[in-house]
């Protein structure tokens, strides 16, 4: 791109928060190579720091589930909209599209009957569920910048341009001091910590907490000297976390956020299914994964799924290598049981470890924002 250029702007579209945090680091590298690049879309605190200007925050646009999927309908269409009238009113260099798949293969659409290229950053997952997407996905991408290794061969026979990345997990875990947190948070590394981890959205928290909770007082009552600590995030409402504490009457410490320092503290942790399963998988923690859904939302999923398993870490791997609970599973007995086994062998911790590693050793390295960037900007040269 040529950075006298007068069509300089770039549109992102992403709908989570994981997604901003990778289109951060995606914006921040886009503009070390081109300074003068304008970057506007959509978007939440992390992309607003790097100078993105964004149209619509991700917290609104974030769903979980078929019906807050159906709730959001309006907004979405409006969202929809307002990005084709801005496409039509100011100049677009391209459009870069990050995950999201049910609004962002719809739109590609659209934005590609403007004549605008359309790069897709981190690959809807079309060889999980709803494989018929990738005849759209080559109609309407021009460019797929994938972060899982297997994924190539999968779009290259599409007939999609397709390049390997690696996983932007790598560029933003970052080591923690563990000593410091060993004496912020009052813990004695002598005794077995586990972390919860019930998700990042408020309807995730309410499904899973109580239920972790519940667990960790029966792993409580097996080892007494056991530690618990939840890495809130920041979009969860505290109030109903410090309640839910208060009447289970367990001890269980909350931090804000720093799930990455916990994953490295923690002897084992209860893991929401979803991209915190795979952080902790490259941190190599051991955890157990669990998910529960709407009744209607798991129906309409199983017919959908391609992968005999939920969590992306057992999808890797291609085995349950790590305990995974979903649904009427999810409960304090089966939680408690599965950890109990893990907390009480060295030999399964030790297991779990080495199969987390060799799965993390195919995703690549650090690097793979400045990588995307790159191939964007060669893309649009």
């Amino acid at each position: 791109m040529n950075p006298a250029s007068a069509n300089n702007t770039l549109l992102i579209i992403v709908g989570d928060k994981s997604a901003d945090i990778y289109g951060a680091k995606l914006a921040s590298e886009l503009k070390k190579i081109n300074p003068t690049i304008k970057i506007i879309g959509t978007g939440g605190d992390n992309m607003r720091k790097e100078g993105v200007e964004i149209l619509y925050d991700v917290k609104d646009m974030s769903v979980i589930g078929l019906w807050e999927a159906i709730s959001k309908l309006s907004l979405m269409r409006k969202v929809k909209r307002d990005i084709m009238d801005l496409i039509k009113t100011k100049r677009i260099k391209a459009a870069v599209l990050v995950d999201f798949p049910g609004f962002n293969i719809h739109i590609a659409s659209e934005i590609r009957k403007e004549n605008i290229p359309v790069i897709y950053y981190i690959s809807p997952q079309v060889w999980a569920w709803r494989g018929g997407r990738i005849k759209k996905i080559a109609q309407r991408v021009n460019k797929m910048l994938v972060i899982l290794p297997f994924e190539v061969e999968i779009y290259r026979r599409a007939g999609v341009d397709v390049k390997f990345i690696g996983h932007p997990l790598f560029d933003v875990i970052e080591d923690s001091d563990k000593d410091k947190l060993y004496h912020d948070l009052g813990l004695d590394f002598s005794r077995p910590i586990i972390g919860l981890l019930p998700g990042s959205r408020d309807k995730e928290v309410r499904f899973l907490l109580p239920s972790m909770i519940d667990a960790a007082l029966l792993i409580k009552k097996k080892i007494p000297k056991s530690q618990f600590i939840l890495p809130k995030a920041k979009e969860v409402d505290g109030n109903y976390v410090k309640g839910l504490i208060r009447e289970k009457g367990i001890d269980l410490k909350v931090i804000n956020g720093n799930s990455h320092g916990v994953f490295q503290i923690a002897d084992l942790s209860v893991v929401c299914s979803g991209t915190a399963t795979l952080e902790a998988a490259i941190l190599g923690a051991p955890l157990i994964i669990i998910y529960r859904l709407s009744k209607v939302t798991e129906i309409i999923g199983r017919k959908m799924l391609k992968v005999r398993h939920w969590g992306l870490v057992n999808i890797l791997a291609g085995e349950e290598i790590v305990p995974e609970l979903e649904q009427e599973e999810v409960n304090a007995e089966n939680i408690s049981a599965y950890a109990l086994s893990i907390l009480r062998s060295k030999q399964k911790k030790d297991l779990i470890k080495a199969k987390l590693s060799r799965i993390t050793s195919t995703l690549g390295e650090k690097g793979a924002s400045q990588l995307a960037a790159k191939e964007i900007i060669e893309f649009l040269n």
